[in-house]
């Protein structure tokens, strides 16, 4: 079995968690010992919407989940097969808003004005205090949630992003000189609201089949890497949203 971060499950039955049901991660083991990553994905993302964890559907902190990849990702190389994931398959058939993904960490801001600062917690590290589980990646045993800007590390950098300004509710990124190395040159640190920058050289993927997606997005992607862009976000109807990255393409050179 995956070994899971000490983080506490917050399903209301742990039983029915994906995190903690038996049958649940056996069906994830048996996919991840056979490399059968399109499978992986088919299985998390099925018992994804059995799960009772109330922070998933609170409102209150929307944006916080990670995205599914457009395509399958090769969990030992790190990159995108060219074969669609299908939880990110709607994209070719209802209207979907591409947007571009900047290189920083995220800020969630909510309605009440509290402030919080996106976390991960690797596998059998001790989660810091207020920590909000959001999920645990059944591969690696990593968890991802939120925790107090105050007590983050980039408190000094959005404090200086913000300055005298206010912020409304929604969610942002934290970028410049001293975030994720600053890809894209800021020369201060800057929060951008998610969704408000338009990848306009994303075709309509409506219109393009599945079979010219792969090198269609690899071509753009090589000119988003010369720049520093990070990938780039698909918005539809309900909360919908796929990602897909220039590492996806192109590797990772920092990763170890």
């Amino acid at each position: 079995m995956p070994n899971f971060s000490s983080t506490t499950c917050k399903a209301k039955d742990p039983a029915t968690c994906r995190y903690h049901n038996p049958s649940n991660l056996a069906l994830l083991d048996a996919a991840i010992a056979n490399n059968d990553f399109a499978e992986y994905e088919k299985i998390k993302n099925r018992i994804e919407k059995e799960e009772q964890q109330a922070f998933i559907h609170d409102e209150t902190y929307r944006n916080v989940k990670k995205m599914p990849a457009l395509f399958v990702i090769n969990r030992e190389t790190h990159e995108a097969t060219n074969e669609i994931n299908e939880s990110a398959a709607w994209i070719f058939e209802e209207p979907a808003r591409a947007t571009l993904k900047r290189d920083g960490t995220s800020i969630t801001v909510t309605g009440d004005g509290q402030v919080f600062a996106r976390r991960s917690v690797k596998r059998g590290k001790t989660a810091p205090p207020d920590f909000i589980l959001a999920e645990t990646d059944s591969f690696t045993g990593h968890s991802f949630g939120l925790e107090p800007i105050e007590q983050s590390g980039f408190n000094k950098m959005f404090k200086e992003a913000v300055g005298e300004g206010s912020l409304t509710a929604g969610t942002y990124e934290l970028c410049g000189p001293k975030v994720n190395g600053n890809p894209e040159g800021l020369a201060s640190h800057k929060l951008l609201a998610h969704g408000s920058d338009e990848a306009d050289e994303i075709p309509d993927m409506s219109k393009l089949s599945r079979a010219e997606a792969y090198e269609t997005l690899k071509t753009i992607f090589a000119g988003y890497k010369e720049r520093g862009i990070e990938g780039v976000v698909w918005w539809g109807a309900k909360g919908k949203r796929t990602k897909l990255r220039v590492k996806d393409f192109f590797g990772d050179p920092d990763r170890h």
